[in-house]
């Protein structure tokens, strides 16, 4: 039993999601606040940025990608995740907890999650794909190449979109991989037997909304190898923290003359970013966003991708932080960071001294 070795059993589960993706993702959680359980150890729903990309067929049912909720009898709550076959569990997380409040505002006001029914499939994943892409999926992969298939039984879902109820749902789109915004496709299938597809939804997703302000708290210092710092900027609050994605974003530095700083190039041990594993290999600065317990999700200072940004699938939420590496050049000068857009139909604003 997967959950059977975690003390505060028995456990049942109550939900699965898997996800199959031929992009990058980033998940949309479906909790409030949106990162109330961002600081659970990764890949999760809430933290999706490692997700496993699927090179395989999409009617397979096989995702490289579960994330499991399990529930004891005091309300505690259990994630666990399988990657490409491996199994992560995460600690118990208390229904008064952040995250644990968040969770159980899932299913609306007026339900409970320990009155969720332990999950029964009354087929497996591979049959209940199957379905759905023989009446309506191949069509949308064939529409939209770029796409991501969400599979989920029980319920509620942690996860924006998937519908809920009897036997598996399965959503084909596109909202959450990079480059995709606005209003995009969307297709969705209820699957309560072997031989049944008993509703079938196509319609538009919103991905983004078009603008975007994030609020900055006072920043702090602290020592850095060869001379320079490490800023600390909390992100006090995201306006519409919905679907703000790292590679939406980017980060501009100017001191008081208003001349840009230079980005440096960074190489990070991929496992583990980290201030012990991330470094500059140019001149400049880089930054970090991470949890409010300082766990690492993004780097940006890499050559090539979207803002800059190592992983630009990660989501950005309210009491977040970002981590600035200033180096001995820059430690003792008077700068501004600035949150800008990589995107002409999306404004980001906000700035903090730093």
């Amino acid at each position: 039993m997967l959950a059977g070795n975690v003390s505060g059993g028995p456990w049942r589960l109550i939900s699965a999601v898997g996800i199959v993706s031929t992009e990058p993702v980033a998940p949309e959680p479906d909790s409030i606040p949106a990162g109330a359980c961002q600081d659970l150890p990764g890949p999760t729903v809430w933290n999706g940025s490692r997700i496993p990309v699927w090179g395989g067929s999409l009617d397979l049912g096989i995702a490289p990608f579960w994330e499991l909720l399990f529930i004891n009898s005091t309300s505690a709550l259990l994630p666990i995740q399988t990657v490409n076959d491996s199994l992560i569990p995460d600690r118990p997380v208390g229904p008064t907890t952040p995250c644990g409040i968040a969770l159980s505002t899932i299913g609306g006001p007026h339900y409970s999650l320990q009155s969720s029914p332990t999950v029964s499939a009354p087929i497996d994943s591979s049959g209940a794909a199957h379905l759905a892409w023989i009446h309506g999926g191949s069509g949308f992969v064939a529409a939209n190449p770029r796409v991501t298939v969400w599979l989920g039984i029980g319920g509620p879902f942690p996860v924006y979109g998937i519908p809920w109820g009897i036997g598996w749902g399965l959503v084909y789109g596109t909202c959450g991989i990079p480059g995709i915004h606005g209003n995009a496709n969307e297709s969705d299938f209820a699957i309560p037997n072997a031989t049944t597809v008993v509703s079938i939804g196509t319609g538009n997703a919103t991905c983004t909304w078009a603008k975007y302000t994030l609020g900055f708290g006072p920043s702090s210092q602290s020592a850095a190898p060869g001379g320079g710092v490490w800023v600390s900027v909390p992100i006090a609050n995201v306006t519409h923290t919905v679907s703000l994605n790292t590679w939406m974003l980017s980060l501009a530095i100017a001191n008081s003359s208003r001349t840009f700083q230079p980005v440096a190039n960074v190489t990070c041990n991929d496992i583990a970013f980290g201030s012990e594993t991330c470094r500059a290999e140019s001149p400049g600065w880089f930054a970090a966003l991470t949890t409010d317990r300082g766990y690492w999700l993004d780097v940006l200072g890499w050559n090539g991708s979207a803002g800059g940004w190592r992983l630009p699938n990660v989501g950005v939420y309210s009491n977040e932080t970002l981590v600035v590496y200033l180096p001995p050049n820059l430690a003792a000068t008077a700068l501004t960071v600035n949150a800008v857009s990589t995107l002409p139909s999306v404004q980001i604003s906000g700035s903090a001294d730093i």
